[in-house]
């Protein structure tokens, strides 16, 4: 029977899945991550925040009257995030991208991840927590500072990641308070389907705006992957 602990289940399946075969840390790791690699994700990470905030709202906008706890964090949660995208536009300044992020078109992936939150919004109220539930556990979960020790190599340095780096401090508290909102609201069994449901599509398209930074023909993988394409 599906309920919040069903939600829960699929939040930690997707953050383990993001760090399984994530393109931008396997390049990392192989000492193959690039500036334009890097400057790739903070486009997507720009818009993601910029226009994906908005989503808290238009949530707060549909619950239910008895859910004014949860209409509260998400009003609270919106107003906390808002500029946050101010991290990443400083970060590109930081490696020399001149380029304003805000005159840029969002990429493909960064749009299915915002439009999954605003139709979440819209559908089941609650269900905008859901991408929540996976970000703020990937921020938890983080080692960014060891892994900046890789990437020193570009002439990279915690100054070039505050983006990252400020999220793993500002999210510290935030995914048990995640779930001590949703633990207020009463859902039906279908609902709490649709909640785990929302939970594992988010954590697979966040990836994606992770996974596409990097080409293809960049890591070790893909040339096994180009082999057997080819019949060779």
């Amino acid at each position: 029977m599906a309920s919040l602990p069903t939600m829960r289940e699929a939040a930690q399946a997707s953050i383990k899945e993001f760090y399984t075969g994530n393109r931008v840390l396997t390049a990392i790791a192989e000492g193959v991550w690039t500036r334009e690699d890097y400057a790739r994700l903070l486009f997507n990470l720009f818009h993601q925040v910029h226009t994906g905030t908005l989503s808290f709202g238009v949530a707060a906008a549909h619950c239910r009257p008895q859910w004014v706890q949860l209409r509260e964090y998400l009003l609270a949660h919106a107003a906390e995030e808002m500029r946050h995208y101010e991290w990443a536009r400083q970060d590109l300044r930081s490696i020399g991208v001149e380029t304003e992020p805000a005159e840029t078109l969002p990429s493909p992936e960064v749009l299915a991840f915002v439009s999954l939150n605003h139709f979440a919004a819209g559908f089941l109220a609650p269900a905008r927590l859901a991408s929540s539930a996976v970000l703020e556990g990937l921020a938890r979960r983080s080692d960014s500072r060891e892994r900046l020790k890789h990437v020193e190599r570009i002439g990279l340095s915690a100054g070039n990641f505050s983006f990252i780096l400020e999220h793993s401090v500002a999210d510290a508290t935030h995914e048990n308070e995640v779930w001590s909102v949703l633990e207020t609201v009463t859902l039906s069994e279908a609902e709490w389907r649709w909640m785990a449901h929302f939970t594992t599509v988010a954590g697979r398209l966040y990836k994606k705006m992770y996974d596409s930074t990097v080409p293809f023909g960049r890591l070790a993988s893909d040339l096994g992957e180009m082999k057997a394409a080819s019949g060779f």
